[in-house]
């Protein structure tokens, strides 16, 4: 599997998103690939780091079939990985340069939303978005989580301004 970046300009809007299938689908029928994956996209940068926490969500969210609280900690751990690099300057592509992704990205943060369970992992997991959002954010840049954008949170299709927070376990 070639990552987005490598498939070539006009090609990566399409690739982004099938290889973020593609890895989830891997994680239930040929786990070991993710292995590959993991050596194959490491580098510098937000980006790479962002393929790493897209890899580890599919493992998380085939854990969270047996294990769903379990699986809520973790999610909470791998956005705190992916905010330990926010520099929207560094690696190739640089977190700056990654408009054409933002839809992908998104997405993924949503996956791994869905898969929080207690209102202090919610607390968390939007303070390593606020970070994230803030760290790679340049004036034209592609990666900002705007108060305009209306991220869909949880089953219940509510979104941050509707809830002023996650969906309680009544709201479905």
């Amino acid at each position: 599997m070639r990552s987005a970046w490598e498939a070539g300009e006009s090609a990566r809007e399409r690739a982004l998103p099938q290889w973020v299938i593609s890895i989830r689908i891997a994680a239930y029928v040929q786990p070991k690939l993710l292995v590959v994956e993991e050596i194959r996209t490491r580098g510098a940068g937000w980006y790479r780091n962002w393929l790493a926490f897209v890899i580890e969500l599919a493992r998380i969210e085939r854990r969270a079939v047996r294990l769903p609280a379990n699986a809520a900690d973790e999610v909470v751990d791998a956005f705190r990985a992916l905010a330990s690099d926010v520099h929207p300057f560094k690696g190739s592509p640089r977190a700056c340069d990654l408009y054409y992704g933002r839809g992908a990205i998104h997405e993924s943060f949503q996956i791994a939303l869905n898969l929080l369970q207690t209102p202090e992992q919610w607390r968390r997991a939007i303070a390593h978005l606020k970070k994230i959002s803030s760290g790679t954010t340049t004036s034209a840049s592609a990666l900002e989580i705007r108060s305009t954008d209306f991220i869909r949170l949880g089953r219940t299709g509510r979104t941050i301004r509707e809830t002023q927070g996650p969906p309680g376990p009544d709201s479905s």
